[in-house]
């Protein structure tokens, strides 16, 4: 039953003050009253540790972005969310803005510094906790004594969320508490509705039904269902609110929570995502033809909004779409050192420079976003600044989950890792640690540590685009059938030294784009391969600081040809394309460092060019060819900066 807010308030006060969680071995503990219907769920943020590659990259992203947020610019320079920020003079913006904007960043940086165990980031971001806690507005909400709204508070709510996760600090709970009972509203407008979240994740860690009441009429009063079947508007509203359904289906197990969320996605990608993973937003979602461009919001919502999904059902099809769009769309979005990224990204990008993103020209701020297409520290709009931060540490946190089925463990994410768990009726702690170049290699190894034989289920994701995986235990080829698209559990008494090796063949695959399905891509795995154009590149300083000088932003212009048409098809390309594996695999994703490409047959498109001051066009509708057939060398779509991915093909 739903219930009015006034209500809510009113249970509120016949409930006593924190029924608090209970801890064990580092996992917060829900109570045992409250009811949970997800099928997977996230460990605790230290539970999980990045090793080799994907330690790598939070290196570079603390080393770079993340640890000098003052490069970005405003509001990245300011205090964030201690004190006020205050608008420069003649910058666009609502007063809100930059609450939101620097939210982002500390969510981020908070999950990036607890997987690095980084004592320095870890207190630099928590300032920005103690003094939200300490500055309290007269009804109690989050900083009301800012120009904070309550989408700013659902965005700094998860960086709390992220926090509590490691720390359980029962302050964290009475903050929030008082944030959403003191003054009881609803939260049921396009930006607002992420408060949704929050609320729900309160009432699993107090027992409190005014919160999940609350969260159920907002959702309902807003007629959020409705506009996650029909996907339209803009791009990360609509990431945003596509979680939501899924969410109130983990705390309440109502199906129709269940059926809307996946549906919603379906429409989404059928609608408008594009090559990379990523739907097309340039701003509002735009179809998903191969001249769109999306927004790195896009990339980092949708990705979080799939980990829901795939908690409620554990669908394997939610988890390769993750690694889909991290891979590819959010990588490829980014300098390989996390010191510039782009706001506008493509799939056909030949040009990353100041005037080549007239996506908003009709708005009265396009102009402003000419230049966002570039790979510049920070940009017009402070936005994806801000949410780049997010995309890894959430994909790493996400990597292993707990199952609650099997009271397991589960590798949904594949990469280097390690997680920590503690088994029922155990007394001591087991770890994993999973060995991998994944995604170059095929070929996953877990080993086992523990003090003792300890009986558990391992869950093995198995890729929808997997057919032919196969298992071994201790050097014993395992007799199963591994399902592609669904998780295959080993459920055993392990013992120390146990080792898994898990092999997931992967084959080549041609993808059809365009509304007359005239353009190709070839995908391998979670991967796709796209044609690196040779980058001229200028550089310059985005804003003055004292270490602006090691983080230049670029324009970056074409110094080899990208205007080609491929020679291939469905029934050839198993004969035609090429795979080439690097003998020893470092960092993969370093542009020239790639230990995985493909050489396909092309002929350049003689009359495909490209205006100085536009974004890469569409391909003309009759080619005209060069004679001489040429090969190019694809490789994987997040090393490179600038890229070909979507060609026409001819025969």
């Amino acid at each position: 039953m739903i219930v009015s807010c006034a209500t809510s308030f009113a249970i509120l006060m016949s409930i006593p003050r924190l029924a608090m969680p209970l801890q064990s071995g580092g996992r917060d503990l829900l109570p045992i009253a409250v009811p949970r219907y997800s099928r997977l769920d996230e460990m605790p943020i230290g539970a999980v540790r990045a090793r080799g590659w994907t330690h790598e990259f939070l290196s570079r992203q603390r080393k770079g972005l993340t640890g000098h947020p003052e490069v970005s610019g405003y509001p990245y320079n300011t205090g964030m969310w201690v004190g006020r920020i205050f608008r420069p003079i003649g910058h666009w913006g609502e007063t809100w803005f930059p609450y939101e904007q620097t939210a982002y960043y500390i969510e981020g940086a908070i999950r990036c510094a607890h997987l690095l165990n980084d004592d320095s980031l870890t207190a630099q971001v928590r300032a920005n906790f103690t003094y939200a806690f300490d500055h309290p507005s007269v009804d109690e909400t989050l900083r009301g004594d800012a120009p904070v709204n309550d989408w700013c508070r659902a965005v700094f709510g998860r960086a709390l969320m992220a926090e509590y996760s490691v720390t359980a600090d029962r302050k964290i709970l009475d903050v929030l508490s008082r944030n959403y009972l003191t003054k009881p509203r609803l939260y049921s407008d396009t930006l607002k509705c992420s408060n949704i979240e929050v609320l729900c994740w309160l009432y699993g860690r107090t027992g409190n039904r005014a919160f999940l009441e609350m969260a159920e009429e907002s959702y309902l009063k807003g007629s959020l269902a409705e506009h996650i079947l029909n996907p339209a508007g803009h791009g990360v509203c609509y990431c945003e609110k596509a979680m939501l359904p899924a969410i109130l289906y983990i705390y309440t197990g109502n199906q129709e929570y269940l059926d809307t969320a996946p549906d919603g996605l379906r429409s989404l990608e059928q609608k408008h995502v594009l090559v990379s993973g990523a739907p097309s937003s340039v701003e509002q979602l735009s179809g998903n033809a191969p001249d769109c461009a999306y927004e790195m919001c896009n990339v980092v919502a949708l990705s979080w909004t799939y980990g829901y999904v795939l908690m409620a059902t554990k669908e394997v099809e939610w988890a390769d779409k993750i690694e889909k769009v991290v891979f590819n769309a959010g990588l490829g979005g980014i300098t390989k050192d996390f010191k510039a990224h782009q706001y506008y990204s493509a799939v056909n990008q030949a040009m990353a420079a100041e005037n080549n993103s007239h996506f908003n020209d009709r708005s009265q701020w396009g102009l402003s976003a000419h230049a966002r297409m570039s790979y510049r520290t920070g940009h017009d709009t402070e936005c994806c600044t801000g949410n780049l931060h997010r995309m890894f540490p959430n994909y790493v946190a996400r990597m292993w989950m707990h199952d609650r089925e099997s009271q397991g463990v589960a590798a949904t994410l594949y990469g280097p890792s390690e997680v920590t768990f503690q088994v029922a009726g155990s007394s001591h702690n087991v770890t994993i640690t999973e060995t991998t170049d994944y995604p170059f290699s095929e070929e996953i190894v877990f080993s086992v540590r523990a003090k003792e034989p300890v009986t558990f289920s391992l869950g093995l994701r198995i890729p929808g685009w997997c057919k032919d995986a196969s298992v071994t235990l201790n050097g014993t080829l395992q007799n199963a059938i591994l399902k592609a698209g669904t998780f295959f559990s080993i459920n055993r008494t392990f013992r120390d030294g146990d080792q898994v090796k898990l092999i997931l063949p992967m084959e080549l695959k041609l993808t059809r784009w365009n509304k007359d399905h005239s353009g190709v891509a070839i995908e391998r795995g979670p991967l796709v391969y796209s044609l690196p154009v040779k980058a001229r590149p200028c550089k310059y300083t985005y804003v003055a600081c004292t270490v602006a000088s090691d983080f230049p932003s670029y324009f970056l212009y074409p110094d080899s040809s990208w205007n080609y048409a491929l020679k291939i098809n469905e029934l050839n390309l198993m004969k035609i394309a090429e795979v080439s594996k690097a003998e020893a695999i470092g960092y993969g994703w370093d542009l020239d460092g790639e230990p995985v490409s493909i050489r396909v047959p092309a002929r350049r498109v003689n009359n495909w060019s490209m205006k100085k001051d536009e974004p890469t066009p569409l391909w003309p509708r009759t080619l005209e060819l060069a004679d001489e057939e040429e090969t190019l060398t694809l490789v994987p779509f997040g090393c490179t900066l600038l890229r070909m991915t979507v060609f026409p093909a001819v025969e």
